[in-house]
């Protein structure tokens, strides 16, 4: 059987930077002893996507075992309580999930200092705790609430950092929209890295380019006329392109009520 690693022409660097931070999660859970029987958590390394400004995430029972003979899911049922849109009553249903916990973090920001990816990786553990103790600590629109702020504090992260404003004592202000979403690192903190995780620098060499984005092409298109206009004869108008090919095509553009001009793309 032929195995990529070490293989000529074959880059594997991500690997080891991904079995460097799982290794990474057991000495910080090591500290935060989880729950007997609580489920197994999975470290990997994926593109933000879109959403650049995103470090890590934390998806609860979104892997599974796979059975080697059947190539089946080994997954659980869970109940979840729903509300039903039409009655507005709460109704029990049963969903079928995973058994493995994932712990994302994101390829384009491993360009971050080794204390830095450390603490994403501390703040999606936060979550997990949580997870693990049946608390809520976002909305369903992901905003951090006080219960994350509250643990994350414990797990020595911070929320004294620019992302927020501050208040008239000098402490941080909760985001309107995205709540204690952004956490930062205190010195204890990274002496707890350098000290008891001890992570290998060198095994931090590879990140994802950040793709830019294209410049999205406008569907519309502004058209003028060279006279002065009025209150009733704008000197501008804005339409479709859509729109305005089909006019043209037809022999239907648009005439400008003060001088009876064609209006014309500038």
């Amino acid at each position: 059987m032929v195995i990529a690693q070490n293989q000529p022409g074959v880059n594997d660097d991500h690997i080891l930077t991904q079995q460097e931070l799982q290794r990474a999660v057991g000495v910080f859970l090591a500290h935060h002893p989880r729950p007997q029987g609580s489920p197994e958590v999975m470290v990997i390394i994926e593109s933000g996507g879109q959403d650049r400004n995103c470090l890590g995430s934390f998806l609860a029972n979104s892997w599974a075992n796979v059975d080697i003979e059947s190539r089946k899911l080994e997954t659980k049922k869970q109940l979840y309580t729903v509300v039903n849109k039409e009655t507005g009553e709460e109704e029990k249903r049963y969903c079928q999930v995973g058994t493995i916990h994932e712990i994302s973090i994101k390829a384009e920001h491993l360009t971050g200092s080794i204390h830095e990816i450390m603490g994403t990786v501390a703040h999606e553990l936060v979550h997990l705790e949580n997870k693990d103790h049946n608390v809520k600590d976002c909305a369903a629109s992901g905003a951090h609430n006080n219960n994350f702020k509250k643990l994350a504090e414990e797990w020595g992260l911070t929320f004294d950092i620019p992302a927020y404003a501050k208040d008239e004592n000098g402490q941080p202000i909760r985001h309107k929209n995205k709540g204690w979403y952004c956490t930062g690192i205190t010195d204890d903190f990274k002496r707890f890295v350098d000290e008891e995780i001890q992570p290998r620098p060198e095994l931090f060499n590879v990140a994802k380019l950040t793709t830019p984005k294209k410049p999205s092409k406008s569907t519309s298109v502004t058209l003028q006329c060279e006279c002065p206009g009025g209150n009733d004869a704008p000197k501008s108008i804005t339409m479709s392109i859509g729109a305005m090919t089909t006019r043209i095509e037809q022999g239907t553009e648009i005439v400008c009520p003060a001088c009876d001009a064609k209006f014309q793309a500038r």
